[in-house]
């Protein structure tokens, strides 16, 4: 359990280097909800940041689970950024992590990915969006989620890319960040749920940047994608957003179960429709059933 700090893919990789299966655990997760997922999962150990070490007391003592913590000093986190596309040598059929469902209906489902899964939905991604080592992102999402996990952390480092992670969401800090002007990050690549693009077309508007448009919008044609998905986008955020800043935002279509499925078009923008999600990815198929009620 982390922060959307550098421990969590320290820990991530590191367990991968003992043949061992990664877990994710949100840090706002409820003593109830952190009960469910490590008895449910199995876990046989926690990694976690000092600040969280308390919440597995209980289960540290009823399961003699051995807690692991690291202090800000241990693992340095004033290197924010991360550079790498070093992996150990695994076995493709073997077990590499098990990512959870929302829990809509019912207690959240433990869905297993192999390693080949794992290779196989980044190696989409790459291809469909065009990701390449000089591309940089900054992570926004949740760490225990397959978008900000899979689309972004991992998918970025794959490619040989950069990523930035941000601690903890903020509109005014996300939008110095997009707009250069913050710890001289200029990113390439931009992903979020519609959540926080209204979020952010909120603080536009209440804080005045419709002053500095035409600046916004030279400074944001460095992206060369901006990516929205995890929930259905509003057509009227689709093209407020497109109004403030000139990007048409790709929308995308995934589950926990599968990695993404379907994808707007990456090169031909005018074929981004507003309330659809595309085509299958490279290496999906899909199908469509007239299944009588």
């Amino acid at each position: 359990m982390t922060n959307r700090d550098i421990l969590h893919p320290m820990a991530q990789f590191a367990t991968w280097h003992l043949n061992g299966v990664c877990i994710p655990i949100s840090s706002s997760s409820t003593p109830t909800e952190i009960d469910y997922l490590v008895k449910n999962s199995g876990a046989d150990m926690v990694v976690c940041h000092n600040d969280f070490v308390k919440m597995f007391d209980s289960l540290k003592e009823e399961l003699n689970l051995p807690v692991f913590n690291l202090s800000d000093e241990d693992i340095n986190l004033q290197t924010k950024s991360l550079l790498s596309r070093h992996a150990p040598v695994l076995n493709a059929k073997q077990d590499a992590m098990i990512v959870y469902t929302s829990g809509t209906t019912g207690n959240p489902k433990g869905v297993v990915h192999t390693h080949s899964s794992l290779e196989a939905m980044m190696n989409s991604m790459e291809e469909a969006w065009g990701w390449t080592k000089h591309d940089h992102i900054c992570n926004i999402l949740p760490l225990h989620h397959v978008h900000g996990i899979m689309n972004v952390l991992n998918t970025s480092l794959w490619a040989g890319a950069q990523c930035t992670l941000i601690p903890k969401y903020d509109s005014r800090a996300v939008w110095e960040i997009l707009l250069d002007e913050k710890d001289g990050v200029d990113l390439t690549v931009f992903m979020a749920v519609p959540a926080i693009y209204n979020k952010m077309i909120a603080h536009y508007e209440e804080d005045g940047m419709h002053e500095r448009a035409h600046e916004i919008k030279a400074k944001l044609k460095n992206l060369r994608l901006m990516v929205s998905g995890s929930a259905a986008l509003p057509e009227t955020s689709f093209n407020k957003w497109k109004e403030l800043t000139g990007h048409t935002l790709l929308e995308r279509f995934g589950m926990t179960e599968l990695g993404m499925a379907l994808t707007n078009p990456y090169s031909d923008i005018k074929a981004r429709l507003p309330g659809h999600v595309g085509k299958p990815f490279p290496g999906v198929k899909m199908a469509l059933f007239n299944q009588e009620t």
